[in-house]
């Protein structure tokens, strides 16, 4: 049974929130237009860094919540011209007005979808954790696929850099795809992969080299124009967390607790740090420092040049998700339930606030809030508290 098409003027920006029953729907009545407070794609940009030149200072009120029907994977929502963009488990991709909370429109392309859209325009590409039609690409104007190709297991973020998207699946071959029509452009196997160790970790990319961990315990470097291997470091366990570049430095933790930082020129290793629990998120590299957050509830800063320990803080509960900076605060949620607000020169805890459930994935910054969801089905939206 169809429902009646819904229009919504959101600031200069027209939406038009369809919807099916069973299936969604999902379209806009124009293109999305990326500002540089928004947050366009996982991690912020394509170096991963989990960075916004945004202010947004604690203490911070929840303006609205929206169920979004399943829990979501170790991807983040993003958001682009006032609209959070997110995936979940249950294989469906949602819109939802920054703003206001209520729900623009919904898909479901499936399957299950562990990592965030790659967005550009009118157009989001989302990887599904399945062998058959794995890497779609859905247009937000025509409110339909354009086109599904099959890369295998799929349980990462695919990373968009102009007309290439970059994505890696559970049998360990790491692709380069055409935006156009999905066709593939490159591969790459891990080398001597008789077990099919598989990659889990989602890409960066800086000066033509993309970067990715793998259940080998290698991190990889390719030219990102051809394929070709440039480098392999090895870590000694798997790397399920995303890297993250700055400075011509990468920095990755492994699941056995290793943080290492390796010369993206040349992939020597520049330090190595055991954090003592196993870390599945991304660095946080902001202030000449990288922020690592670990499964035994330690928050880490790291010198970035040295790998020196500039502060820790325990943070009372497991952490899994990456923390996101909005200049020189860091926000990070808890698998116990909480978000926290920490001033990224001294690691104090300045704030925290109880949320519904727990914290797997990053959150987004932008348009002066803070997005987080919940594996409860929940996103939150905060705001600053203003007198």
């Amino acid at each position: 049974m169809k429902r009646q098409a819904v229009t919504i003027a959101l600031g200069g920006l027209a939406l038009g929130a369809l919807g099916w029953m069973g299936c969604g729907g999902l379209a806009l009545e124009r293109s999305l237009q990326s500002s540089p407070y928004d947050w366009p794609t996982f991690a912020m940009s394509s170096a991963r860094t989990g960075w916004s030149p945004a202010t947004l200072r604690p203490p911070l009120r929840a303006i609205w919540s929206q169920d979004i029907a399943g829990g979501v994977g170790p991807g983040s929502p993003v958001l682009i011209d006032s609209v959070v963009l997110l995936t979940n488990m249950r294989g469906d991709l949602y819109a939802i007005h920054a703003g206001t909370g209520k729900t623009l429109g919904w898909i479901n392309l499936g399957e299950a979808i562990y990592g965030s859209p790659a967005v550009d325009r009118f157009v989001a590409v989302v990887a599904l954790a399945n062998t058959r039609a794995s890497l779609v690409s859905y247009d937000f104007y025509s409110g339909s696929v354009r086109w599904r190709q099959s890369y295998g297991d799929i349980e990462m973020t695919p990373l968009k850099e102009e007309n290439r998207i970059y994505v890696g699946n559970l049998q360990g071959i790491f692709f380069a795809v055409g935006t156009v029509e999905g066709n593939e452009l490159w591969r790459f196997a891990l080398p001597a992969n008789t077990k099919f160790k598989g990659i889990r970790s989602s890409p960066a990319l800086s000066n033509a080299t993309v970067v990715f961990g793998a259940d080998d315990g290698g991190l990889y470097a390719l030219d990102a124009r051809d394929g070709g291997l440039l480098w392999r470091a090895e870590l000694g366990a798997p790397v399920w967390a995303t890297p993250a570049i700055a400075d011509d430095l990468v920095v990755v933790g492994t699941i056995e607790g290793t943080v290492a930082a390796i010369d993206l020129s040349s992939g020597e290793l520049r330090w190595l740090h055991h954090a003592g629990a196993p870390v599945h998120a991304g660095a946080l590299l902001a202030e000449g420092r990288a922020v690592i957050a670990t499964l035994g509830g330690l928050l880490l800063a790291l010198d970035l040049q040295s790998g020196r320990i500039v502060w820790e803080t325990d943070a009372g509960s497991p952490l899994n998700a990456q923390m996101v900076a909005a200049s020189k605060i860091g926000y990070v949620g808890t698998l116990r339930r909480e978000l926290l607000a920490v001033e990224l020169d001294s690691g104090q805890i300045l704030w925290r606030q109880a949320l519904g459930g727990r914290v797997k994935s990053a959150a987004a910054l932008g348009a002066g809030q803070l997005f987080v969801a919940t594996d409860d089905r929940e996103l939150v939206a905060f705001q600053e508290v203003r007198e």
